[in-house]
């Protein structure tokens, strides 16, 4: 019944809307819904653009109409909607949402149903971890320092089977068993690097380097190389 169905809907989290008619008149809404609106039942009875005037050219009024006469369903993700908030300037807030057409008892479509979870905050989120891998490679590619993305987990497993067979005393062990340390270097995969390692080693391009990582490292380097395997068996952050 209609009154069941208002009941659901103003026990429902998110903002739920039905708009009736061409004009697209306010004819039910929850509080989720007055709360992204910042107003209050005073909305019911009154179209659509009257109650939120900056929805016009935001393709909304296109997309409810579409659903009104052609019976469709419309679904969206991270849709952004641009309401004015008056003296505190505008706010974007994003959406996921469904228009499905509204239909009476007896068939008849008589408005639309909108349905809208608001995903703002993953959304920005999102967009804040994308800049910042955008801005750490461009500090990657335009350093003139070497550097290098390197995968180091199977030898993160090689040496905790050394662990599983009791070796504790990693430094004697890797000066013992030399071919332990450059098995350790076929395992490290090399994801990337930047130009000015390309540069470094005068290689014509990056994938002679990736993926080659044991031809790379020389008699000077196995020290350094030791190292890092050391601090990977003691367990610690930084490489001293």
């Amino acid at each position: 019944s209609e009154a069941r169905f208002r009941n659901i809907l103003e026990q429902t989290p998110e903002p739920v809307l039905v708009l009736k008619g061409e004009q697209m008149i306010v004819d039910i809404a929850n509080q989720p819904l007055y709360r992204t609106w910042r107003t209050n039942a005073s909305v019911l009875g009154k179209p659509l653009m009257e109650c939120l005037p900056e929805l016009r050219n935001q393709g909304i009024m296109e997309m409810l109409l579409d659903v009104y006469h052609n019976k469709k369903v419309i679904k969206g993700y991270d849709r952004p909607v641009v309401y004015d908030r008056g003296n505190e300037g505008t706010e974007t807030l994003y959406y996921n949402f469904v228009y499905t057409p509204y239909v009476e008892g007896d068939g008849k479509v008589t408005g639309v149903l909108l349905i809208g979870t608001d995903v703002t905050g993953s959304v920005l989120a999102r967009r804040k971890l994308e800049y910042s891998e955008r801005r750490f490679r461009s500090i990657f590619d335009t350093t003139d320092v070497s550097i290098w993305e390197e995968d180091f987990s199977g030898v993160s497993t090689a040496i905790n089977e050394l662990k599983e067979q009791g070796v504790t005393d990693f430094q004697t062990y890797f000066d013992q068993h030399p071919q332990f340390v450059q098995d350790c270097m076929a395992l490290i995969q090399v994801t990337d690097v930047n130009d000015a390692t390309v540069q470094m080693f005068e290689a014509d391009s990056k994938r002679e380097i990736l993926g080659n990582l044991p031809k790379i490292f020389s008699e000077e380097t196995l020290p350094i190389f030791i190292g890092e395997l050391l601090t990977i068996a003691e367990g610690r952050s930084e490489y001293r």
